[in-house]
């Protein structure tokens, strides 16, 4: 954000247990709260008094600072810490997130009902078209406008008491000035709703997990940029945050949102039940995407990471047990057989077997002698990325035909160029 977000007002922390500000109890100084967006949040101090080093909460008690801004303005703060003091009469603080319209003493306390989060990219995962073009006999052009707002783009139940949608809204302009035109834009965001309410820390864990999901969807590491929460007593409260940039995608999402709309849910309450196995691995994928200097730790990672999504998944579904890499392989190839990114890339498992042990576990290059290195070290390793997001899309419950869909015009379709040339 290009203007910082300033909070002047008083501030404290709270006594343990206390339901309402008593700030008579508290040792109340000034200070100036400065919201950055995406740099460290900061919170200066002016005044402290000598003994204001008693009031900070021990190790053992979460730091929390409350504040009432010159506006009226309840605020908490989580995960203070004191980067500079001046002779007690200056603290500064860096601060982990803010919740901007409430005094909250813990992060577990369970009042938040909905959250509403935005992503940058949302839009283009599930965007909604909102005009029809169609040319009458008279060569006369109709346009028709969708102008339908809050229109649910995809719903699921997760854990029977969490559901997950997206809302697809628009904001709209025109004018008739010589001619008729019309400005149309999608304002597409997320929510999750809780049957009972959730504490900050549990509510913030299904955001992270929705984002990783939409992370491997768009196939590029994908962040929140804004979140609102609605508490039980119906209030609305914002949570102001670090935000970290989004990636961008090449070409089409992988998990094409229009290809699957109706399938969709179930595919997220796979994700959702698979999460804590699967996320690691999602994770490296994306991680691996970009190299700006490729070296043998790229390949051995994701190497590593097919043998672990291996043994996580597949092995002993049909009883038996298998410990050899190249086995484990083979038995991948063969589950996605049908799928055209898997036939092209022409995965040797021999090769792959043998060049993961070289970089891996370091034995001798003549235990090895059908490793390779160089340029063709770089094409395995793509090859592998290609593998592995197959198998990602095979564990969350696609078929080779579906999966075929997902890679058409993706980035798994321009490394398989690559591979090509």
């Amino acid at each position: 954000m290009n203007t910082p977000i300033i909070y002047h007002g008083t501030w404290w922390f709270p006594t343990e247990g206390l339901i309402s500000p008593h700030r008579k109890d508290c040792k109340n100084v000034t200070g100036t709260l400065t919201y950055y967006g995406n740099k460290p949040t900061k919170l200066e101090l002016y005044f402290t008094p000598q003994d204001y080093e008693k009031t900070i909460p021990t190790p053992h008690h979460p730091m929390v600072i409350w504040g009432e801004t010159a506006d009226g303005r309840l605020v908490s703060i989580f995960g203070a810490h004191c980067t500079a003091v001046s002779n007690w009469t200056c603290s500064v603080y860096e601060v982990d997130y803010i919740v901007d319209g409430i005094h909250l003493l813990s992060k577990d306390t369970k009042i938040v009902s909905k959250a509403i989060i935005k992503y940058p990219n949302l839009v283009n995962w599930c965007y909604k078209p909102r005009v029809e073009s169609n040319t009458l006999k008279n060569k006369d052009v109709v346009l028709t406008l969708n102008m339908h707002s809050n229109d649910y783009i995809f719903d699921a139940t997760i854990d029977n008491d969490v559901r997950i949608y997206g809302l697809s809204d628009i904001k709209y302009n025109w004018k008739k000035n010589g001619g008729f035109q019309y400005n149309i834009t999608e304002d597409t965001k997320c929510g999750i709703a809780f049957k009972e309410p959730k504490g900050l820390e549990e509510c913030l864990e299904y955001i992270a997990k929705f984002s990783d999901f939409l992370s491997f969807a768009i196939f590029a590491q994908q962040h929140p940029t804004s979140i609102c929460l609605t508490l039980n007593n119906d209030s609305k409260v914002y949570l102001m945050f670090r935000i970290k940039e989004s990636s961008s995608l090449y070409g089409e999402s992988l998990l094409k949102h229009k290809a699957f709309s109706d399938k969709i849910p179930a595919i997220l309450a796979k994700w959702f039940s698979v999460y804590t196995e699967l996320s690691p691995i999602v994770r490296q994928l994306l991680r691996d995407r970009n190299y700006d200097l490729f070296d043998t730790s790229h390949f051995a990672s994701l190497a590593q990471v097919l043998d672990g999504y291996f043994k996580r998944f597949i092995n002993k579904l049909d009883g038996k047990d298998i410990r050899q890499y190249r086995d484990e392989i083979n038995i991948l190839l063969e589950r996605l057989k049908n799928v055209n990114a898997i036939t092209s890339c022409k995965i040797d498992a021999d090769v792959l077997t043998e060049s993961r042990h070289k970089y891996t576990h370091y034995t001798p290059s003549g235990d090895n002698p059908k490793a390779v290195k160089g340029y063709e070290l770089l094409q395995l390793t793509h090859k592998c990325r290609v593998l592995l997001a197959c198998c990602i899309l095979d564990c969350l419950g696609l078929s080779n035909e579906e999966i075929n869909v997902c890679c058409k015009d993706s980035e798994i379709e321009y490394i398989i160029n690559e591979i090509g040339n």
